[in-house]
């Protein structure tokens, strides 16, 4: 059969959709109206001039198949076909508007029921397609009726293969191009046998370096365009060659072509790294870190460029690049664009500033910015505590106090994030630990078996620091030849009895941290600065080093809830009423905090006059926190002295001291007025 010309080509599905719009009998827009060359029916030929009639009233052709480019083919692929046949009389005349039914083995019909009307000139047909995973041979018929006659088309033996394509003519629109450009990448898909062009063919793009706007392109008309770019998917550019290969989905198609990229030298270097605290090379963290800038061409990333780095400002024993180093040097950006310099902290604090230069260019620049050294190990001076209050109730189980721990190093500024400072308790139970964050944490403190019988507990808390010195020569660095400790420390303890001595016959709490056999020498002015009985320390186990466990004591008290009322007094000569409030009747602790205290002024019948007591020393409400002093000093505390002023009061007047424990236990006490 010869070849017929068509204005439009459609994949398969377009065909079966085209079929279903026109009832199945086609139309003048696919195929023209010659039709098929070959339409004879039964055996005799009905084509062209002088052809002698048929003997049938109704005979139908032969199948023809034919693809998108109207050419007569026996292996049908995904892309479907058309199946084709002509429906004459016995004067070989076409007959219009009859019904053709067409029948096959593994092929998908493009109609519900496989039948079509056929044309003005007698030619029915059907687009078909095969079924899913569907490869081997098969065979088709077609029939007819007419006027109570019938005809049956000869079989027609087919194959069902997969559809091969073959990648041509695969071409660039520039070559050589410049980092960063972009190019069209031009192909044909073809059909490897007759080497017609095949439509809807998935054509995967890819390369070494570069990348694709779209990597997934589907031919149309044979053609398919994609779009090259000489960046990575990282955002770098590409240098140097590429190759770009261009495959069909099932692999067995590939092409690829070359491509030249020129390197441009980048014009821009960014600062790339976000605000950075380092650590000093005493602070028993890591103490190095780095600062990062990338090289850009464009606003894209550049690998492999040299970069002169230098240390713009910084503390005099700073080093970068590598340790010990302090001099400019070069340095090459890595496959992502960026140029990482190390920095070596030393002993001295202060900000630091790197700049970095192009090396094909020195006027452009970038220059750190948030870079600093100033953290360090929580010096002895440096270890501050407060609580949210230290007087508990006593009796009850899980009253709690709060206990913040600050930290600082010997300049001033907070220890690193998740130092760890610990606790333990004499009584009650206490968190482990905390980490710090900002330079400060916090524990709690709450009530419960053991109860120390005296109510007085002693809380220790202790971190891995340094000790305090005098920087006689302003290194920066402890020289113990040269500076002076503060106060050297040892070995300590928790003062349970708080005597300033380690007793270890009562089984007190012991840590022997960087200990040694040395005397604990002190600064002259260290005995007021760190009180034994708040900074516990063993005699003769100091050494000369800097590191130490810094710790400190403090008392909470485990308070009762019936007050102790002591020494209430009220006389005229005084013109006022006083007392002491304890929480034991050691007298060596206050009563629980927020406990209410108030003076009420009893009927006195024989008094003609207002008799009033007015607050003028003490607190309604017992506060949060007290100065514990000693066991045997807190008795003089004058946190617990109480005074009301008396007005128009008489000898014989009587006063009612009302005492309210937070878990509102009452306690009275009855003060007669006397003369002296």
């Amino acid at each position: 059969m010869k070849k017929k010309e068509i204005s439009l080509k459609f994949s398969a599905m377009a065909l079966a959709v085209l079929l279903a719009g026109c009832g199945g009998g086609g139309s003048d827009g696919y195929y023209n109206q010659g039709g098929s060359t070959n339409t004879n029916s039964g055996n005799e030929n009905n084509s062209g001039e002088g052809q002698t009639e048929n003997k049938q009233p109704v005979n139908i052709s032969d199948i023809s198949l034919l693809d998108v480019n109207n050419t007569v083919i026996d292996v049908v692929t995904s892309e479907g076909a058309m199946a084709l046949v002509q429906v004459t009389n016995e004067k070989n005349e076409p007959i219009a508007s009859t019904i053709v039914r067409f029948q096959g083995d593994g092929i998908l019909l493009g109609t519900s029921n496989g039948a079509v009307l056929t044309d003005n000139q007698g030619y029915a047909r059907i687009a078909i397609s095969p079924q899913s995973n569907i490869t081997g041979a098969y065979q088709l018929t077609a029939s007819t009726e007419y006027k109570q006659n019938s005809a049956t088309s000869n079989v027609l033996y087919f194959t069902i293969a997969e559809r091969q394509t073959t990648i041509k003519n695969i071409r660039v629109s520039a070559n050589p191009i410049k980092a960063g450009d972009s190019v069209q990448v031009t192909l044909d898909t073809v059909d490897p046998v007759n080497s017609n062009a095949q439509n809807n063919v998935e054509i995967n793009f890819s390369a070494k370096c570069g990348t694709f706007k779209d990597p997934i392109v589907n031919s149309v008309n044979g053609k398919v365009s994609a779009t090259y770019h000489s960046v990575t998917s990282g955002g770098l550019l590409c240098a140097d060659n590429d190759i770009i290969t261009a495959s069909t989905k099932d692999g067995k198609s590939t092409s690829t072509i070359p491509i030249t990229i020129s390197a441009t030298p980048p014009n821009s270097i960014i600062y790339s790294s976000n605000e950075t605290l380092l650590y000093t090379s005493t602070s028993g963290q890591t103490s190095t870190g780095y600062v990062e800038f990338t090289v850009q061409l464009d606003g894209k990333v550049v690998a492999n460029q040299p970069v002169n780095v230098e240390i713009l400002r910084g503390p005099t024993d700073l080093s970068f690049v590598s340790r010990g180093n302090r001099d400019s040097i070069p340095v090459i950006s890595n496959n992502d664009g960026v140029v990482r310099v190390n920095l070596y902290p030393g002993a001295i604090p202060g900000p630091v500033e790197i700049k970095a230069s192009l090396a094909s260019d020195n006027k452009i620049f970038a220059v750190s910015r948030g870079v600093s050294i100033g953290t360090g190990r929580v010096t002895q001076t440096g270890l501050s505590l407060s609580v949210s209050k230290n007087a508990l109730q006593g009796k009850m189980d899980g009253d709690a106090a709060v206990i913040t721990a600050r930290m600082v190093d010997r300049v001033g500024n907070p220890v690193p994030d998740n130092t760890v400072i610990t606790f333990v308790t004499e009584g009650g139970s206490i968190d482990t630990r905390c980490l710090t964050k900002d330079g400060q944490c916090s524990v709690n403190l709450r009530t419960q078996d053991p109860r120390p019988k005296d109510n007085r507990v002693s809380v220790l808390a202790y971190v891995e620091g340094e000790k305090s010195f005098i920087d006689v020569n302003g290194t920066n660095i402890w020289n113990n030849s040269v500076d002076t400790l503060l106060h050297n420390i040892g070995s300590f303890y928790r003062d349970d009895n708080e005597n300033g001595v380690y007793d270890n016959d009562i089984g007190e709490f012991l840590y022997k941290g960087h200990n040694g056999t040395a005397e604990c020498a002190t600064h002259t002015s260290a005995d007021g600065q760190f009180p034994v009985l708040r900074f516990p320390n063993i005699a003769a186990t100091c050494t000369n080093q800097l590191d130490a466990v810094i710790r400190e004591q403090l008392i909470f008290s485990f308070s009762q809830d019936n007050a102790v009322i002591r020494s209430p007094k009220a006389t005229m000569e005084s013109g006022e009423l006083t007392f002491q409030l304890f929480g034991n009747t050691a007298y060596s602790v206050p009563m629980p905090s927020g406990t209410k205290v108030q003076v009420e002024v009893e009927d006195n019948t024989d008094n003609d006059k207002s008799c009033s007591a007015t607050l003028w020393f003490g607190n309604e409400t017992v506060p949060t926190v007290f100065n514990m002093l000693t066991p045997s000093t807190f008795v003089a505390s004058s946190q617990v002295y109480y005074s009301y002023r008396l007005k128009d009061c008489a000898v014989n007047d009587k006063f009612l001291i009302k005492v309210a424990a937070p878990n509102n236990q009452v306690s009275n006490k009855e003060v007669i007025l006397i003369e002296k």
